[in-house]
């Protein structure tokens, strides 16, 4: 895999398919009969815009954002994990006695 540089990216690029489907990107077309030039929008990595109303996070009554779907999930199966410890140890207590 190449890195593209800076100076490339202030030119042209362009991308194609070989005959394997793997996509290629270069500064070159390269003779390739199917390279399309890319549209590469300049960015500095950080917006000075606000993000829009959808990229926001939702926010509870606290104003602290929402846990994605997967973190709920996750926070989910933690807690089946330590409901199920407890009750070992209940049985396991019930049991020394």
């Amino acid at each position: 895999m190449s890195v593209v540089s800076i100076d490339v990216i202030a030119g042209d690029i362009y991308r194609w398919v070989d005959e394997d489907g793997l996509v290629h990107y270069s500064d070159l077309p390269g003779g390739k009969n199917n390279a399309e030039p890319v549209d590469i929008r300049e960015s500095g990595g950080l917006s000075s815009q606000a993000p829009s109303a959808s990229a926001q996070a939702e926010t509870n009554e606290f104003g602290e954002p929402e846990p994605s779907i997967a973190q709920q999930q996750r926070d989910e199966r933690a807690e089946i994990r330590r409901e199920a410890a407890l009750r070992a140890q209940e049985i396991d207590a019930g049991c020394a006695q």
